[in-house]
């Protein structure tokens, strides 16, 4: 092959989204390691007002997170098999997809209730039914069910949707198959005279910030790795356009964690204290707060908070105070050329030499060397337990 080639690789989202972004994310790190990569980005919502932005000439592979029906005969490869769709809703027959794996969104969703005792079970599903939410669905109720517990499920704004929720035995413990669904379940609830979260606790996928904190309460969410799916895709596109993956793939993405706020403060036993002290930290971290400042924001005896926390998530609130800061570091480190000492600043441990000595310890290597390690080809970047 020539080594002089460069590769024209067309990118197809509509940045509408966190996971479309998140996953963008990923491909840009990728491309920044490859010299022979020049990446066209076409949204086909913003470029149909704001002028196309296609390669004037046929691209070598193509990431698409969009039907490719979207762009013309004389943009798509000459080889068919040099393109990589990250929605399942889009694949193409013949073409290598990097997906998220929807059987571990809803085993981390399972998980997350059952270790706060629920026994009542249920699950928003899209309306359309598409497959994301089917699989979400039949992996979640296969999770869930068993000696005593119970099971229902029902589709987002069909008809007699907020009647099923009202007959939805109580305390339930409800997973929608995203955010939006999520919602407008929690809007349906507060219509209808049900309490979230000590009536119903909601829980989303995809951690859509803009729709998260803005819904009242607040809604706890599944974050799915997006931006490794990105970057997965577009090393495997890479391998496809230089010869050395000549089969079809299909790869699966797992989840980076689940994100604790409002709607989820609660368990099978009541108002959980340790859920509230979780949502203190999140929002408050990076300020220089103290545990008892953390356990205050549950109310009642911080004594009993502090090991009611400890018993919930098998680390004490200094501990968790630690790790919400350290994966804010992480998060700078990867998207930002931040001065390190800046980062500790930012990050709520004010001195650059402890932090770095904290991260070393943590991790095995330096901050510079993670940073380093988060943009090289095939190096895994350490991550919190």
């Amino acid at each position: 092959m020539n080594s002089n080639k460069t590769f024209n690789v067309l990118v197809l989202f509509s940045q509408t989204t966190k996971a479309s972004n998140d996953a963008l994310a990923g491909i840009l790190r990728y491309a920044s390691t490859r010299g022979d990569w020049r990446l066209w980005l076409f949204d086909p919502l913003s470029d149909k007002y704001c002028g196309s932005v296609l390669p004037p000439q046929r691209a070598d592979g193509i990431i698409s997170g969009e039907s490719i029906s979207l762009l013309p005969e004389s943009v798509l490869p000459g080889l068919r098999r040099a393109v990589v769709t990250v929605s399942g809703e889009n694949l193409r027959s013949g073409s290598s997809s990097v997906l998220c794996d929807h059987v571990e969104v809803s085993a981390a969703a399972a998980r997350f209730f059952l270790k706060r005792g629920f026994a009542h079970f249920a699950f928003v599903e899209s309306p359309k039914r598409e497959t994301f939410s089917r699989d979400r669905l039949d992996a979640f109720a296969a999770a869930v069910r068993g000696k005593g517990r119970t099971f229902s499920h029902a589709a987002v704004n069909e008809p007699g949707f907020a009647a099923w929720l009202k007959q939805l035995p109580k305390p339930c413990a409800v997973f929608a198959a995203n955010d939006r669904f999520a919602m407008t379940t929690s809007d349906h609830c507060r219509t209808i005279g049900i309490h979230v979260p000590d009536e119903i606790a909601i829980l989303g996928v995809d951690d859509e910030e803009m729709v998260c904190n803005f819904t009242s309460p607040t809604l706890s969410s599944i974050r799915p790795a997006f931006e490794l799916g990105g970057y997965t895709a577009a090393k495997t596109l890479d391998e496809i356009m230089r010869g050395t993956l000549r089969r079809t793939v299909h790869l699966q993405y797992g989840v980076d964690g689940i994100v604790e706020r409002a709607s989820t403060a609660v368990s099978a036993a009541g108002i959980s204290s340790p859920a509230a002290v979780e949502e203190f930290i999140r929002l408050h971290a990076t300020a220089n707060i103290s545990t008892n400042d953390a356990a205050r924001a549950a109310g009642g005896d911080i004594a009993r908070i502090k090991r009611a926390y400890r018993a919930t998530y098998g680390y004490s609130i200094c501990r968790g105070i630690q790790e919400t800061r350290l994966r804010e570091v992480q998060r700078l480190l990867r998207r930002t050329q931040m001065p390190i000492d800046g980062i500790a600043e930012m990050c709520g441990f004010g001195n650059g030499l402890y932090l770095k000595t904290l991260f070393r310890r943590r991790f095995g290597m330096t901050m510079r060397d993670y940073r380093k390690a988060a943009v090289r080809p095939d190096a895994p970047t350490p991550s919190l337990p």
